[in-house]
């Protein structure tokens, strides 16, 4: 029977680091994936610092991990009023840009899309890498990309994966206080969890 290997790259990432350091992680750890064009600097430069959630749409399958309508609503009001004084991008791919976009202009939510500006998945992950915070609820591969990075961070998912999380509240060996993974059962979790996240 054959095994994917790459499924416990994660795991066994986790396993090899747990003897590591700071000066070892402080170097590891992501700080930018890219350069970014000169058309798109001005727009980091006055954007970065933000809030970023990250928001997941099946077009023609409902998934799981998918951000529903009443989730994306919840959150994007509940992170807007937790965090009054600065800016909310949603980063998610195409079709959830055409969905999500639809759905803040019906409910006059107070958010942006980085899809206004770019249509780029390694500038979505530098824009990341620049925020203040970051916040998932569910699935999402932009996950991939802020679990290394020092970005502080609060992700809550129901586990449909073999990756195994450090301990109860930590993704990985290097994740701060502040760099929050959490496995739920239901979502409702996750509001509990934000409202006690500085």
């Amino acid at each position: 029977r054959k095994t994917q290997a790459q499924k416990y790259y994660f795991n066994f990432l986790n396993i090899l680091s747990m003897k590591q350091n700071e000066v070892f992680f402080k170097n590891f750890l992501l700080k930018d994936l890219a350069e970014i064009p000169k058309d798109f600097q001005s727009f980091f430069k006055i954007n970065e610092g933000n809030i970023c959630i990250h928001c997941r749409y099946s077009p023609k399958n409902e998934d799981v991990r998918d951000t529903s309508k009443e989730q994306f609503i919840k959150m994007v009001t509940k992170i807007s009023k937790k965090y009054w004084n600065k800016k909310i991008f949603i980063i998610t791919d195409i079709d959830g840009y055409n969905f999500f976009k639809k759905l803040s202009q019906e409910n006059n939510l107070n958010c942006y899309f980085t899809k206004d500006f770019f249509n780029s998945f390694i500038l979505d992950c530098q824009f990341v890498l620049k925020s203040f915070r970051y916040f998932q609820l569910n699935g999402g591969g932009m996950s991939s990309v802020i679990y290394f990075s020092d970005v502080p961070y609060l992700i809550c998912a129901q586990i449909i994966s073999v990756e195994k999380p450090y301990s109860q509240l930590k993704k990985n060996p290097w994740s701060t206080e502040n760099q929050i993974f959490s496995e739920i059962s239901i979502n409702e979790e996750f509001y509990h969890k934000l409202k006690e996240y500085n």
